[in-house]
């Protein structure tokens, strides 16, 4: 699912497992769409056939070969397993999601390396969290965190996470709430330089 630069998909793995993907290319325009699909193709290929730090080293090495040295991509990968309610994750350079824990406190998924295609060696860590019920995860790209003012002040990351800690209900619910707090932010001058995609899932 492509929105201009930006990519999220929902790939299904074996036993019942999910990966969740949110990336964001550089550039605009046609070569960037190229990138990105060329992204996807192998996410959608290769996705839980390996570890999520292993897979995101090998999609590395193949978007430096194939790709223009100016083009790269920031890029979060999850694996949930909801059978041991384990997210695995790798955040290759893309702005760290927010998890709000069921009783308000958040915290930032920040394990990974740096984005895809510029260094072929990049070695990338993986995390892991234990998704317990109620707690809510935000993926979102630079769209939202950039979104400006009218007097070109961001909407910023931290903002992102504030928002979700006074939601309650529905990921969709929590989802319009972020759209709307953009909104707001950005007034009907609509500061909206780049693509706004957001991810956003709750735990049963």
């Amino acid at each position: 699912h492509q929105v201009g630069g930006d990519y999220y998909d929902f790939i299904p793995l074996e036993g019942g497992r999910m990966a969740v993907v949110v990336a964001d290319v550089s550039g605009k325009g046609t070569p960037a769409s190229i990138v990105m699909a060329s992204v996807h193709a192998s996410l959608r290929a290769t996705a839980g056939t390996d570890s999520p730090g292993v897979l995101l080293g090998r999609l590395n090495r193949f978007v430096c070969a194939s790709t223009q040295d100016s083009k790269y991509v920031t890029l979060f990968y999850a694996e949930v397993d909801p059978a041991s309610r384990r997210l695995r994750y790798v955040n290759a350079g893309h702005i760290p999601p927010c998890l709000v824990r069921a009783g308000g406190e958040g915290e930032r998924l920040r394990s990974g390396g740096p984005v895809i295609g510029l260094l072929e060696d990049a070695v990338y860590d993986e995390g892991e969290v234990i998704l317990e019920p109620g707690d809510l995860l935000a993926v979102v790209t630079d769209g939202v965190t950039e979104a400006l003012t009218p007097e070109e002040e961001e909407f910023g990351d931290q903002r992102v996470c504030e928002t979700l800690q006074g939601a309650d209900g529905s990921a969709e619910r929590a989802l319009r709430r972020v759209v709307q707090a953009v909104e707001d932010w950005t007034g009907p001058a609509e500061g909206f330089g780049d693509d706004l995609t957001a991810l956003i899932m709750r735990a049963k």
